[in-house]
């Protein structure tokens, strides 16, 4: 089974909810409410740092293909025909507010 986006949230969640189970259950010792609550902030830290990297990743990509079109564009605009130059420029400048949000 290859790891997909989707399938690491449902594993993260089901680990969270696991976690949380323990810290819950009034059969838990103080040592596994705690050991479950560290756990708990480690996986929601290495969560976040992995959407985080993701989220720049993407971004560096993103930010890479709309510089890739500028220079299309440049070089189309010496002669290509206006509305498809205007609709490239349209979703250039919605790429790079998406970008810069």
């Amino acid at each position: 089974m290859a790891l997909t986006p989707s399938l690491a949230l449902e594993q993260y969640q089901h680990n969270a909810d696991a976690l949380q189970d323990i810290v819950d259950n009034d059969d838990s010792t103080e040592e596994q409410v705690n050991a479950a609550s560290e756990a708990m902030d480690k996986l929601n830290a290495d969560f976040i740092n992995a959407v985080e990297q993701e989220l720049e990743a993407l971004t560096a990509q993103y930010n890479g293909f709309i510089g890739y079109m500028e220079g299309v564009v440049a070089e189309l605009s010496a002669g290509g025909p206006l509305s498809v130059l205007e609709s490239v420029n349209d979703a250039l400048a919605g790429a790079k507010e998406a970008v810069s949000s």
